[in-house]
C-alpha cells in the first residue's frame, strides 16, 4: 500500500500582493525569483525560449498563454513546437549511404 504523500503549499493569504494576478502581471522577476525552478530553467523562462520549456515538458495550454504573453503569435508557437517534434522525431544516427545493391544470396 503506498503512503499518502504530503505536500506543503505556503499560505497564499499570508501573501496576497504575490496571490494577485495584478501583482504577478506587474513584477514577473520577482515571481520568477521566488519560484522553485532551478537557475538553468529561470533563464530558460526569461529568455522566452519555448521550444527548451516544451522539451522540458511544460503542460502545452500553460505555454501556449505563456507565448502570447511574450508577444508570440499561433502561428509562430506552432511552427517553434512542431520543429521541435521534427528534430526529437528525427533519427539520430544518420541512414547509411545507398549504394548498389548487395546480392541475396538466400532467396
Amino acid at each position: 500500500m503506498l503512503a499518502a504523500a504530503t505536500v506543503h503549499f505556503p499560505d497564499m493569504a499570508a501573501w496576497p500582493e504575490r496571490a494577485s494576478p495584478e501583482h504577478q502581471s506587474a513584477n514577473p522577476e520577482l515571481l520568477l525569483n521566488s519560484s522553485l525552478l532551478s537557475e538553468r530553467m529561470k533563464g530558460t523562462v526569461r529568455k522566452h525560449d519555448i521550444a527548451a520549456l516544451w522539451s522540458a515538458g511544460a503542460h502545452p495550454m500553460a505555454l501556449l498563454y505563456f507565448a502570447r504573453a511574450c508577444g508570440w503569435t499561433n502561428d509562430h508557437y506552432y511552427n517553434c513546437i512542431s520543429a521541435v517534434e521534427l528534430r526529437q522525431a528525427a533519427p539520430s544516427v544518420p541512414a547509411p549511404p545507398s549504394g548498389p545493391e548487395l546480392p541475396q544470396t538466400h532467396q
